[in-house]
Order: structure tokens, then sequence, then C-alpha cells
């Protein structure tokens, strides 16, 4: 079902959705939840981990991997945004004494301040600029990600439609001549949802007031059937 923000109340709405998401896994499903501003990513964590935290006795190893544009790691001081989820992520985790672990993958420098990329080392975040996602560097790349995922027990994964280039997705706040293939988000994409350890995944910032014959949206929708038949692929061999 849908989720409305009533009378700018971010806050309810974050709530609602973080109790919708808890919902859905406990009842063995796996949440697909579609925005809408990025600001949905810290009601989604908040759900799986609460979720988590009634499933496991330990710290959950719960992990983020995010495909963006931005690191999403600006203050809160004035209010939380699209902007500053993974920001107020860390400063949960730092009071609640959970680990922090967090990859951003596609990243444009020319997107983020100089402070965001000192903030992100000093977190200890993992990033992956856009620019070298070029074909010499997948190995690596690939062993990259790879390292980061052994160390976890689940993922959560989100997907900002910033990260594609303007070609391809239109339909964004802010668009990004120089960003990324679909399908070479999808090929990484596909990758992490085999380790079997995604547990629930999103696709935000679509816009449709600035989407072209709708070509975003079906760009969405078209990493949406390939999301799924990886997740059957995956019960398939359980």
């Amino acid at each position: 079902g849908d989720i409305t923000c009533v009378g700018n109340n971010m806050e309810e709405a974050q709530d609602q959705l973080a109790i919708a998401v808890k919902v859905i896994l406990e009842n063995g499903l796996f949440p697909l939840v579609l925005g809408g501003g990025h600001e949905l990513v810290l009601a989604h964590y908040n759900g799986v981990v609460s979720h988590l935290n009634n499933k496991e006795k330990d710290d959950p190893s719960l992990a983020i991997i995010n495909f963006d544009a931005h690191l999403d790691l600006r203050p809160y001081n004035k209010g939380g945004s699209s902007g500053t989820m993974f920001y107020q992520i860390a400063d949960d985790c730092l009071r609640e004494k959970r680990n922090f672990a967090y990859m951003c993958l596609g990243v444009q420098t020319y997107s983020n301040t100089l402070s965001l990329f000192k903030r992100a080392d000093s977190l200890g975040v993992k990033y992956i600029l856009a620019k070298d996602f070029v074909e010499p560097n997948y190995e690596s790349i690939s062993a990259e990600i790879n390292n980061f995922i052994d160390n976890q027990k689940y993922l959560y994964v989100t997907l900002d439609c910033d990260v594609f280039n303007s070609a391809s997705a239109p339909g964004v706040s802010a668009v990004q001549p120089f960003g990324m293939d679909p399908e070479v988000i999808l090929t990484f994409l596909k990758k992490i949802l085999k380790t079997n350890k995604v547990i629930s995944l999103d696709i935000a910032e679509v816009s449709p007031r600035f989407d072209h014959d709708n070509q975003t949206a079906k760009l969405v929708a078209v990493i949406l059937y390939a999301v799924i038949n990886v997740l059957i692929e995956n019960k398939e061999k359980e």
C-alpha cells in the first residue's frame, strides 16, 4: 500500500514506514519499497533493525549498500531530509552500540562537498566513484564489494535513481549528465542479490513531473523485474 506524508510531517510518515517494513519481514516476506524521496531510507532501515532485534540476540550485523550519486551524510541539526539519512543512522548506531557499515556505489565528486567526503572517511564509509566504474576495474570493484559483504550477515540495499545518467533517468530531481549506465548498475545489483544476504530493498527519487514519457518509471520497472527474478532464483536454490 501507500504511505503518504500528510501536512509535511515527514517523521510521522517515516515511523509508519518503519512499522510496515517490520510487519512485512515478520510475515516472512521481502519488502520492496518505492519512493518518493530518499529520506525513506531512515524509516526502511529502522524497520529492518526493529525486526532483526527481535530475531537476533546480538548485533544483527546489518550493512547498507547504496547506489547513489550522493553520500547523503549532510548535517541534520535543522531537521532530517533526503540528504541526511546515513548520518542519522551513523549517530543512531553509535548511540545504540551497533556497527555502522555503509557502502555507497556510483558517487559523483561534483555532487558532494569535500566536507562530506571527510565525514565519510571519518565514519569508515566505503565508497566507489562513478568514474571508476569502467570495464578494466570491474574485477577489482567486485572484489571490494565482496570484501564488504563477506563481513556482514544481512544487507539492506537502496537505489537512488539519480545514480543513473540523465539520458536513462531524466525523471529525478538531481539529474546526472555523467551518471552511470543502467546496465552496469544492474550487473552489480544482481551480484549483490545473488549473495542471498539482502533482506530488503528500495528504489527512490523517481519524480514523475520531471520524467519524459515515463522513461525513468519504465527503467525502475525493468530493474524490479530483474530483482524479483533473482530473488526467485535464490529461493529455488534453498
